[in-house]
């Protein structure tokens, strides 16, 4: 079902699936190259929840270690906090690394787009600056 989800070029980069002590229905995570998805099945798996989240919309993205797996959390821009738990903890500690590498590669691509815009006289908001410096 995921790979119906995905855009062009977009590709897949980890996934993980919740394993709690009695799941019908698991809850899973995919990290692609411009998103982050989290499948979340209702009515016991009959039909399922797809949350897409921009990496440019993820502010922080962080693992808790517990005793039954691991919980994963992203926090967004506009404060929204998407959380899945029960993963096991491999599968966990791969989903932080791919999303700590690809949230890094997201922001020296974004910074280095706001440095041509300002070096080409447009205000990081895309405004002209005028040539007194405001």
């Amino acid at each position: 079902k995921l790979h119906q989800l995905l855009t062009n070029k977009e590709s897949i980069a980890c996934i993980a699936v919740q394993r709690k002590p009695i799941n019908i229905a698991p809850r899973a995570i995919a990290l692609t190259n411009r998103r982050i998805i989290i499948c979340s099945p209702i009515k016991l798996g009959l039909t399922m929840k797809f949350d897409a989240i921009l990496w440019k919309q993820v502010t922080d993205c962080h693992l808790m270690e517990k005793l039954m797996g691991s919980k994963f959390e992203v926090l967004t821009v506009e404060k929204a906090l998407y959380t899945i738990d029960y993963l096991p903890k491999a599968q966990a500690r791969k989903i932080v690394s791919v999303c700590t590498r690809i949230a890094r590669a997201y922001d020296r691509i974004h910074k280095a787009a706001m440095v041509r815009k300002c070096s080409s006289g447009l205000g990081a908001d895309g405004s002209t600056l005028r040539s007194d410096g405001s």
